[in-house]
C-alpha cells in the first residue's frame, strides 16, 4: 500500500525522469504506481526510441538499479507502449519541454489507472 515512505522514493522518480526528459526531448514519459503488482511503472514512447537508442538505455537503466539499491522494497519498471501493461492515467508525464506535468493530484494511485492490452490472436489469457 502507498504510505509516506514512499514519498522519497516518486521524489527520487520525479528528479531522475526530469533529468532524463531534459536529455531526451525526442521522448514522452508517464508514470504511475500500480498497486495490483506494487510497483512504479515509467512508459517511455515513442517505441523506435525505447527500442533502438542507446544512449537512452545507458541513461534508464542505471536509474532502475538505483532506485533497486536505494529503495530495496520497492519495485520499479520501465516499459514502452507496446507493452501489454499500459498506463490508461498518468500521475505525472514528461514530454518535449522537459517538465512534469501532475495529471493526478493526489495519491494513492489505483489500479484504474492501467489498462491491459487485448491479445494480438484470438486466444483468450486468463488473469488472477
Amino acid at each position: 500500500m502507498f504510505n509516506k515512505s514512499n514519498n522519497a522514493s516518486i521524489e527520487f522518480i520525479k528528479e531522475k525522469l526530469e533529468l532524463l526528459a531534459n536529455a531526451f526531448k525526442t521522448i514522452t514519459i508517464k508514470y504511475a504506481y500500480n498497486y495490483a503488482i506494487n510497483t512504479h511503472i515509467v512508459e517511455l514512447t515513442p517505441e523506435t526510441e525505447y527500442y533502438n537508442n542507446d544512449a537512452l538505455d545507458k541513461f534508464w537503466i542505471p536509474i532502475s538499479l538505483d532506485f533497486k539499491r536505494l529503495f530495496e522494497k520497492e519495485d520499479i519498471t520501465f516499459i514502452s507502449s507496446d507493452s501489454i501493461l499500459r498506463i490508461a492515467n498518468p500521475v505525472f508525464e514528461w514530454s518535449a519541454s522537459g517538465k512534469a506535468t501532475e495529471l493526478q493530484s493526489s495519491l494513492p494511485i489505483f489500479k484504474r489507472n492501467f489498462s491491459i492490452s487485448e491479445p494480438l490472436s484470438n486466444q483468450s489469457i486468463g488473469l488472477a
